[in-house]
């Protein structure tokens, strides 16, 4: 088989360092070198909450701006109340508009779900086919390593081969899942050309000052039982064992982040365990069942803001905005939540500056979440007025994780720039140091590569059953025709070669996939180690 051209690249940065602008500017360097006749479309996957979904839409208002009403488009199955940007609710509408030259959009943006990554694909591949005005695609990927898996490298190596597509950018702070230890595509891959990188006023692990509170966890740290409340009470109990050891995090004119575990529940409870610590504080709730600001008013009463962002200002600058208007920055003013805030989410504004404090008991979660949680702390930020060093209250093995996390997004941005760089590379700083958690084992890889792929034909559905049989020990279980994803991806006539490309079928337990395919044949594929999975599960 022929070597796979990889149009694939990754952007790593350090956490909020400027990844979303890296691209941004990407975007508007290719629309400008493009003329008439070499049309591109930019399509964006952004992250799948609600509110990194609009904080990335937000900051393509440039584009808008300079391009005009309907250059950024926007695919959802609700339609935004602000009307900020145009919307199509289905892939069959995207194509509608992308079709004809005077409604085109340059940009399309769709959150990172299975739905979409499939829309995604379908839309590409018939773009491809049909000759338009369209020439070439870019595809982008942010935080991708939150969503890849053995089905989205297999779309993104789908797109990889169409010659309409001429890159696709993955951006993360952190690659560690999104690399293989073998295989052409994913052991080595390019990182995108950073020649102008630069951490200037960016506040990083270096610029907070670490508390390490040691002593509530007992050594060798072992995950509570369910029987003790699990790691929801866990990582509730140590914010109480700080707060109540560290009383000045809830002082005058301080802003706190005190993320939760994954539960609301435990959010509810980190927000009362707050204002029974002290009552004037300002809970800033972000949740996917709340986004609102509570207090208590000078007589006493509840007072709950919604946040719901409407697309005019980034999140951050919604609750900052808040909180001058109704005169509550010279209380405690606390962020909590999780999965909304975990990744993506800049929590800090220029307005309120950045955080005085952040709480992190999270001794169960992976080292990507805790540099990822960690780094809602991080930014460009010194320049601001209201710049201070937060002070961060951790153990020592969350601290020295986040600060090799990003050590290595940096040796990689500044080191390997530009290069193609493997998953050795990214960990060279991690490997065997003993101050940061145990890492767990990696999955041995079970997807497909060109070395282990096995294809056989047979002239009779017959022969094709025995065959099974006899090598495998298990029943036929074969199509009269070929599969759907198949047929949509080959037309009415896959070929030997479209199958051999794709390993059409087979997932992380091997499964052997046959059909009656091309030129009146009964088609068997599989992959080698098949046989030694089988054989396992037998016993």
């Amino acid at each position: 088989m022929t070597d796979i051209v990889s149009k694939f690249k990754l952007c790593v940065l350090p956490t909020q360092h400027g990844k979303t602008f890296t691209i941004i500017e990407e975007i508007n360097r290719v629309i400008v070198c493009n003329n008439t006749s070499n049309r591109s479309i930019h399509i964006i996957f952004t992250m799948n909450t609600f509110l990194c979904n609009k904080q990335f839409a937000k900051r393509l208002g440039t584009i808008q701006q300079k391009y005009g009403e309907g250059s950024v488009c926007v695919l959802s199955s609700k339609k935004d109340k602000d009307n900020t940007y145009r919307h199509v609710k289905n892939e069959r509408e995207l194509l509608g508009i992308c079709f004809d030259k005077s409604t085109c959009p340059l940009i399309v943006v769709m959150c990172s779900n299975s739905k979409r990554f499939s829309d995604g694909v379908k839309f590409i591949n018939k773009m491809s086919s049909n000759d338009n005005h369209i020439k070439e695609i870019y595809v982008y990927y942010d935080e991708l390593h939150s969503y890849i898996n053995d089905n989205v490298k297999s779309q993104i190596e789908e797109i990889n081969g169409l010659d309409i597509v001429k890159k696709i950018t993955a951006l993360t702070a952190t690659p560690n899942k999104i690399f293989e230890d073998t295989g052409l595509f994913w052991s080595k891959i390019q990182l995108i050309d950073l020649s102008d990188f630069n951490s200037i006023n960016y506040s990083g692990c270096d610029d907070v000052v670490f508390n390490n509170i040691e002593d509530y966890f007992i050594k060798p740290y072992k995950r509570p039982s369910r029987l003790d409340g699990g790691v929801e009470m866990e990582t509730f109990k140590y914010i109480d064992y700080v707060l109540t050891k560290h009383p000045e995090i809830l002082g005058d004119n301080t802003i706190s982040f005190i993320p939760g575990h994954i539960r609301t529940a435990g959010h509810n409870k980190i927000r009362d365990l707050i204002n029974t610590k002290n009552n004037k504080s300002v809970v800033i709730m972000i949740n996917g069942k709340e986004k609102n600001i509570t207090y208590n008013d000078l007589l006493g009463n509840k007072i709950i803001l919604d946040l719901t962002p409407d697309g005019s200002e980034e999140f951050s600058d919604t609750f900052s905005r808040l909180i001058k208007q109704y005169k509550l920055e010279d209380r405690p003013i606390v962020i909590t939540g999780y999965n909304c805030v975990g990744m993506g989410q800049t929590l800090t504004s220029e307005t309120l500056g950045t955080f005085t404090s952040a709480i992190f008991g999270h001794m169960d979660i992976s080292d990507d979440k805790m540099y990822q949680l960690f780094g809602r702390t991080t930014g460009r930020s010194k320049h601001w007025e209201k710049y201070a060093k937060t002070n961060v209250y951790c153990t020592s093995i969350i601290q020295n994780t986040c600060m090799l996390m990003e050590k290595s997004a940096k040796n990689l941005a500044i080191k390997h720039n530009g290069k193609i760089v493997t998953l050795e590379q990214y960990t060279e700083l991690m490997r065997n140091n003993v101050n940061i958690r145990p890492q767990k084992i990696k999955k041995e890889n079970k997807r497909v590569n060109e070395d282990n792929f096995m294809i056989k034909l047979f002239e009779t559905r017959n022969d094709a059953t025995i065959f099974i049989k006899d090598k495998f020990g298990v029943n036929a279980r074969i199509a009269d025709k070929p599969t759907k994803d198949l047929l949509q991806a080959n037309g009415d006539n896959p070929t030997y070669e479209s199958i051999l490309k794709r390993k059409w079928g087979l997932n992380k337990n091997s499964k052997i996939r046959a059909c009656h395919t091309f030129e009146d044949k009964w088609c068997v594929w599989w992959r080698e180690e098949t046989l030694l999975i089988l054989k396992d599960n037998e016993n």
